[in-house]
């Protein structure tokens, strides 16, 4: 049953509020077992995206923000509104920084944030078709179902930094979209209350990623053609006014929010145009459809690959892709064949997920982006969303009256329950594949190896220093290092000191001896440990010259007493050394070039004899 439909003389004023008629028994009942089973759905997810990150880990730019919240506070502005990558996402760096705070390099509170968003997003997802519907109906199931098994959101969800991103987005457009429809519905008993809270959410959602501008567009396009299904309007411009006049306190808000957070973006995140190709766009955008989100609706891909340190991407042949669109195809024909208006909500579905993705896939754009970017459907859970939204539109659309006859009717419902079933199944599957293929990834037991090391030697200053290639490529620099990543231990060495032993953290983050390699080298002194020639300033000449540069030094000596002394480059900073009685070695990071090393004691009465030391880089040993 559809509200009665607006007169043409009445487009221009809200449409009133009305108590909507009980439905009758058996559509009530039908409605509470519906209800039941879409919890039961929504359980069966959390159970699944529990599995997920049960297995899963931190990588990559999670460990880049987990960097960045050890060195700063969190809750600074220069923290918080940091450009990233392209982002803004100070809510996103908030939840980094607070878990961080917490419980350091602890992947189980971020396995939290994203089961907790994932559940709030299915239930306001559930809420909206509801809205839609004006009542829970089992057709309803269908959407639902897609939505919470899709594989289309399963890549970004495992990734920590891609779920703080995506999460917060699907939850906000799906809080949105629900308030406009009931402000157009006139059902509202608090007006301020509902445009109070979608714009509250708004806001969040817009604090987590920068896409959720997105959800401006989509929920006034939803509410307009909403409202032309509905009866509200006999064009879809006459129903787009009817949507202004219901909500248009909600649109001027939103339009607001959007501008003001659009100028703060411009401000905080420079705008780089060099490098992005608008080819490389356009391909990557529609191999992202064509590749990525096709399969997807078929509860694809299931053969994926991977190509560390880079995330797995989807990789199905062109029969995959060919059978999808057949089946989109006759889908959407069947659509409009049976169902008035919808052509508005296939073109609504087909702009989002290919033009307004181009501005978001042209700013990843560039030299180092390869077009299997486009496989990896990182970028499509919202896009995942909106289908879920056409899907619901479509299905409570008024009919054409050209519809399949009675006899066929029979097979119908019985062949959308073993479609649906169908592809709950295959999703599943293919997220099985995926989680596969994630869970190669060496960072958790990278990550769990060093904490462990690091604790054994808490007591042993460590030289810092990259972490392996397929953890962390250097183009993150200076995040890829160990005293970035685990900065925010408390049981770990003190990194950059001076130390008498050096080691670094292996492959598999396990401590192991390190050297350092002779770019120059200075002759031994001219006295012995009997009796020491450096009784004061001293300087070491070195084998040749040293461009200004950060430089590691292993300075072999023995010394009459414990204490202090003081080394450095002639052209740098010097640097404080503990020394000890005794034949020893100290090594030291030093800043600076020149063709000398200083040495000078520190502590009164200590006396040194030097032998050859060494200027160079930090290795390991074979």
């Amino acid at each position: 049953m559809h509200p009665p439909a607006t007169t043409l003389g009445s487009i221009g004023r809200a449409p009133p509020a009305y108590s909507r008629p009980a439905p009758p028994a058996g559509v009530a009942s039908r409605g509470r077992t519906a209800l039941w089973i879409a919890a039961a759905l929504i359980l069966l997810q959390l159970v699944v995206r529990t599995a997920l990150v049960t297995g899963a880990n931190f990588y990559w730019d999670d460990l880049v923000l987990i960097g960045r919240a050890s060195e700063l506070s969190t809750f600074s502005w220069e923290y918080l509104m940091y450009g990233h990558d392209g982002h803004l996402m100070p809510g996103a760096f908030l939840v980094v920084g607070v878990s961080t705070d917490l419980a350091p390099l602890n992947w189980a509170v971020p396995a939290i944030t994203l089961v907790v968003g994932q559940l709030l997003a299915s239930v306001a997802v559930l809420r909206m078709l509801i809205v839609i519907a004006g009542r829970m109906r089992p057709v309803l199931l269908i959407p639902l179902a897609f939505y919470l098994f899709t594989p289309l959101t399963v890549p970004a969800y495992t990734w920590w930094s891609a779920g703080l991103n995506t999460l917060p987005m699907q939850i906000a457009m799906a809080v949105v979209v629900t308030e406009a429809v009931q402000l157009c519905r006139g059902e509202v008993m608090n007006r301020r209350l509902v445009i109070g809270r979608a714009l509250i959410v708004f806001v969040i959602g817009l604090a987590f990623f920068e896409k959720s501008v997105l959800i401006v567009p989509v929920a006034m396009a939803a509410a307009a053609i909403w409202c032309l299904l509905s009866g509200r309007g006999a064009t879809i411009g006459q129903a787009a006014r009817a949507a202004w006049v219901s909500a248009h306190e909600l649109w001027i808000g939103l339009c607001a929010i959007t501008a003001a957070w659009l100028a703060m973006y411009l401000v905080v995140v420079p705008v780089d145009t060099e490098g992005h190709s608008v080819g490389q766009t356009l391909q990557i955008a529609w191999r992202s459809v064509s590749a990525g989100l096709i399969p997807g609706l078929l509860g694809g891909p299931w053969d994926w690959e991977r190509w560390l340190p880079s995330p797995p991407f989807g990789s199905e042949g062109w029969q995959v892709k060919a059978i999808g669109w057949l089946l989109v195809l006759v889908a959407a024909g069947y659509a409009l064949y049976t169902r008035r208006h919808v052509g508005w909500v296939l073109a609504a579905v087909a702009g989002y997920v290919f033009v307004l993705q181009i501005p978001i896939i042209w700013n990843r754009t560039g030299a180092h982006t390869t077009i299997q970017l486009a496989q990896t459907l990182r970028y499509l859970p919202d896009s995942a969303l909106v289908i879920t939204l056409a899907m619901a539109l479509i299905l409570v659309a008024q009919t054409s009256g050209r519809r399949i006859g009675h006899s066929q009717l029979r097979w119908v419902r019985p062949a959308a329950v073993v479609a649906v079933v169908a592809f709950i199944v295959s999703s599943l599957i293919a997220t099985q594949q995926f989680s596969k293929e994630w869970r190669t990834d060496p960072t958790g037991e990278y990550l769990t190896n060093a904490r462990a090391s690091l604790a054994e030697s808490r007591d042993t200053p460590m030289f810092d220093h990259q972490l392996p290639i397929d953890v962390l490529l250097p183009l993150v620099k200076p995040y890829n290092t160990v005293s970035k990543v685990f900065g925010s231990l408390s049981d770990r060495p003190e990194f950059d000191a001076p130390t008498d032993k050096l080691q670094v953290l292996d492959d598999s983050g396990r401590l192991v001896p390190a050297a350092i390699t002779p770019v120059r080298i200075t002759g031994a002194g001219l006295g012995d440990c009997g009796n020491p020639e450096v009784t004061g300033p001293t300087d070491l000449e070195l084998d040749g010259p040293l461009i200004v540069w950060s430089w590691k030094v292993a300075l072999p000596y023995c010394a009459t007493t414990d204490g202090e002394i003081e080394v450095g480059l002639a052209d740098g900073d010097p640097v404080t050394a503990p020394v000890k009685a005794g034949l020893n070695a100290v090594y030291v990071q030093l800043h600076g070039g020149g063709t000398q090393l200083r040495v000078r004691p520190l502590t009164p009465g200590l006396r040194l004899h030097v032998g050859q030391s060494r200027v160079g880089e930090l290795v390991r040993v074979p």
